[in-house]
Protein backbone atom coordinates (compact mmCIF):
# COMPACT_ATOMS: atom_id res chain seq x y z
CA UNK A 1 0.00 0.00 0.00
CA UNK A 2 0.93 3.15 -0.47
CA UNK A 3 2.09 5.72 2.01
CA UNK A 4 0.17 9.24 1.75
CA UNK A 5 3.19 12.04 2.23
CA UNK A 6 2.64 15.56 2.40
CA UNK A 7 3.10 17.19 -1.13
CA UNK A 8 6.43 19.25 -1.97
CA UNK A 9 6.03 22.79 -1.79
CA UNK A 10 8.12 23.11 -5.07
CA UNK A 11 4.88 20.67 -6.59
CA UNK A 12 2.05 23.58 -5.03
CA UNK A 13 4.08 26.49 -5.48
CA UNK A 14 4.91 26.22 -9.59
CA UNK A 15 1.73 26.48 -10.50
CA UNK A 16 -0.01 29.42 -8.24
CA UNK A 17 3.44 31.49 -8.78
CA UNK A 18 2.93 30.98 -13.12
CA UNK A 19 -0.72 31.70 -13.01
CA UNK A 20 0.08 35.10 -11.36
CA UNK A 21 2.76 36.34 -12.99
CA UNK A 22 1.11 35.79 -16.14
CA UNK A 23 -1.82 37.67 -14.56
CA UNK A 24 0.25 40.70 -14.04
CA UNK A 25 2.05 40.80 -16.77
CA UNK A 26 -1.39 40.36 -19.10
CA UNK A 27 -3.00 43.28 -16.95
CA UNK A 28 0.25 45.45 -17.99
CA UNK A 29 -0.11 44.85 -21.06
CA UNK A 30 -3.39 45.28 -21.43
CA UNK A 31 -3.03 48.45 -19.79
CA UNK A 32 -0.38 49.77 -22.37
CA UNK A 33 -2.77 48.38 -25.31
CA UNK A 34 -5.39 50.74 -24.01
CA UNK A 35 -3.45 53.09 -24.65
CA UNK A 36 -2.88 52.45 -27.90
CA UNK A 37 0.56 51.16 -27.72
CA UNK A 38 0.65 47.25 -29.09
CA UNK A 39 -2.99 47.88 -31.22
CA UNK A 40 -3.67 46.37 -34.65
CA UNK A 41 -5.20 48.61 -36.75
CA UNK A 42 -7.85 47.52 -39.03
CA UNK A 43 -7.14 47.31 -42.78
CA UNK A 44 -8.69 45.99 -46.07
CA UNK A 45 -7.83 42.38 -45.54
CA UNK A 46 -8.52 42.42 -41.42
CA UNK A 47 -11.42 40.49 -40.02
CA UNK A 48 -12.14 42.90 -37.26
CA UNK A 49 -13.72 46.46 -37.66
CA UNK A 50 -11.63 47.69 -34.31
CA UNK A 51 -8.63 48.37 -33.27
CA UNK A 52 -7.74 44.91 -31.49
CA UNK A 53 -4.50 44.65 -28.72
CA UNK A 54 -2.15 41.53 -30.17
CA UNK A 55 0.13 41.47 -27.09
CA UNK A 56 -1.73 38.26 -25.51
CA UNK A 57 0.94 35.77 -25.83
CA UNK A 58 3.89 38.20 -24.34
CA UNK A 59 1.82 37.29 -20.80
CA UNK A 60 1.29 34.26 -21.20
CA UNK A 61 5.21 32.70 -22.38
CA UNK A 62 7.03 34.40 -19.36
CA UNK A 63 4.48 33.06 -16.69
CA UNK A 64 4.36 29.57 -18.50
CA UNK A 65 8.36 29.55 -18.83
CA UNK A 66 8.47 30.41 -15.08
CA UNK A 67 6.11 27.36 -14.00
CA UNK A 68 8.25 24.67 -15.36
Amino acid sequence: MYALTRPSYAALLAPVLAFSVSIVLIRLLALRAQRGWFLDHPNERSLHVTAVPRTGGAGLIPGALLGM
